[in-house]
């Protein structure tokens, strides 16, 4: 999963399941996101008690679509990005590394990039460049909490207990 990053958005979404949001009010929501508001989703469940199939049908889902918006635009930064995500939350972060550090090479880069960076180099046993990727994170934005704690943690694996502190 990537790393927690919180922004203020304009309009909340909120659903019970996964897919409730975007089938209920999709519409909606698009508006608002074309009219350039700051849009956030939030489902409350991984949808683990589903009769629509599992979390891990979804995850496929997911990373289906994401490819094939790859396949349509290879330099899609959100797709790139976001299949990087996905990869970390499957166990190979050595495929998440080089998505997402894709993804921030084409640019533009973001905050959560860099978040979610570190989390892959967190998953990958490379607390050094974690650090990094969390560094750059708060060089972006240095009031963000989810940076301040995962760099911390990042460095006590690192075992540099007196930057952790």
């Amino acid at each position: 999963m990537g790393a927690l990053h919180i922004e203020p958005v304009d309009v909340l979404a909120i659903g019970p399941h996964p897919d409730d949001i975007e089938i209920g009010i999709g519409g909606i929501v698009a508006r608002h996101a074309a009219r350039g508001d700051a849009v956030g989703l939030c489902d409350l469940t991984a949808g683990e008690m589903g009769s629509n199939g599992t979390v891990a049908d979804r995850l496929a889902e997911a990373e289906a679509g994401y490819l094939d918006a790859l396949r349509l635009k290879p330099k899609h930064t959100d797709a790139l990005h976001y299949l990087g995500v996905l990869r970390t939350q499957q166990n190979d972060a050595e495929s998440a590394v080089k998505l997402i550090t894709r993804a921030i090479k084409q640019g533009p880069e973001t905050v959560d990039m860099h978040l979610n960076l570190g989390a892959a180099y967190s998953k990958a046993d490379e607390p050094s460049r974690a650090v990094y990727a969390y560094r750059k994170a708060l060089a972006m934005k240095p009031d963000l909490p989810a940076a301040h704690f995962n760099l911390g943690h990042a460095l006590r694996l690192a075992r540099d207990f007196d930057g952790a502190v």
